[in-house]
C-alpha cells in the first residue's frame, strides 16, 4: 500500500502546525526511527513506534507528545483504520493546541467520526470547533463540506441546507442552487423506522399503517385483533385452555 501525495501533504501540514520546540535527543531518535517505518509504509511497526514517542514524552513533553498522537492517527488513517484513528485522536489534549493546530485536528476528527459512521459524535465535535473557532468552517472549506454530508446524515435539512448555501457562496456559485437540491424539503417528511418498530411492537399492523403500506397494515392489525378477540371469548365463556392456547397463543 503506498500513502498518495496528497495524504503526504495532509501529514507534512498536520506535524507542521505544532511549534517546533526542541525534542530531547533520546526522544528525536525515537521520532525518526518511527517516521523512517512510515516513509517505508510500515503503518502498523510505524504505530507501534509513535506510542513509544507518547511514551517517552509523558507528562514531561505535551507538545511532543500530542505529535507522536497525530502522527500514530496518520498511520492508522493510512491503513483505512477510522475507528482506531479516531481513538487516537481523542487522546490529543485539544486545550493545548493553537488555533490552526486545533482546527486542523478538529478536521480529523469530524472526518474519521463521519468515515465510521459515528454522525452524531462528528455532528457534537463541529460544535466544538465552532466554540472554540467561530468562524472554522468560514476558514476551511473542506469543514464546512463536512459539516454537510454530516447533517445530510443526521436528516438536519434546514441547517444541511444553510451551510450548503454559505458554501456556494464562499466558491463563488449561485446560492439559489441550494434551493434545487433542497428542494425534497418542501415534500412529505421520510417516515421514521424505529417508530414504525415501535408501534408494531405495541400492536402490529399499526407500524405498517404509519409506514404506508395501508393493505398489510390493516390485514395485520384485522388478524390481529381478531384472534385477541376470540381468545378473549373463549376465556370469558370458562375455556381457558382454548383461550390461551388457541387465541392469545397465536395472537402472541
Amino acid at each position: 500500500m503506498k500513502l498518495t501525495t496528497a495524504f503526504y501533504s495532509t501529514c507534512i501540514f498536520l506535524c507542521a502546525i505544532f511549534s517546533e520546540t526542541k525534542a530531547q535527543p533520546a526522544l528525536q531518535r525515537f521520532f525518526t526511527a518511527a517516521d523512517t517505518l512510515m516513509q517505508q509504509n510500515r503503518f502498523s511497526d510505524a504505530a507501534l513506534a509513535y506510542e513509544r514517542c507518547v511514551f517517552a514524552c509523558h507528562d514531561t513533553n505535551p507538545e511532543w507528545q500530542n505529535r507522536a498522537l497525530l502522527k500514530k492517527a496518520m498511520a492508522y488513517k493510512a491503513q483505512g483504520n477510522f475507528a482506531q484513528t479516531l481513538q487516537t485522536l481523542y487522546r490529543i489534549n485539544f486545550y493545548q493546541l493553537t488555533d490552526s493546530a486545533r482546527l486542523a485536528t478538529g478536521y480529523e476528527i469530524v472526518l474519521n467520526a463521519y468515515l465510521t459512521g459515528q454522525f452524531t459524535d462528528a455532528e457534537s465535535q463541529l460544535q466544538q470547533l465552532a466554540y472554540f473557532i467561530p468562524d472554522s468552517a468560514t476558514f476551511n472549506q473542506q469543514l464546512l463540506f463536512l459539516k454537510i454530508l454530516v447533517l445530510n446524515e443526521l436528516q438536519k435539512w434546514p441547517e444541511a441546507k444553510t451551510a450548503f448555501t454559505q458554501y456556494l457562496i464562499l466558491n463563488r456559485h449561485p446560492p439559489e442552487l441550494a434551493n434545487i437540491y433542497y428542494d425534497f424539503m418542501r415534500r412529505p417528511r421520510l417516515k421514521n423506522p424505529q417508530k414504525a418498530r415501535r408501534l408494531s411492537t405495541f400492536m402490529p399492523g399499526v407500524g405498517q399503517l404509519y409506514g404506508g403500506n395501508v393493505g398489510a397494515g390493516l390485514l395485520n392489525l384485522g388478524l390481529q385483533l381478531g384472534l385477541l378477540s376470540f381468545g378473549v371469548y373463549e376465556i370469558w365463556q370458562g375455556y381457558y385452555l382454548t383461550g390461551f392456547g388457541t387465541g392469545l397463543a397465536l395472537t402472541q
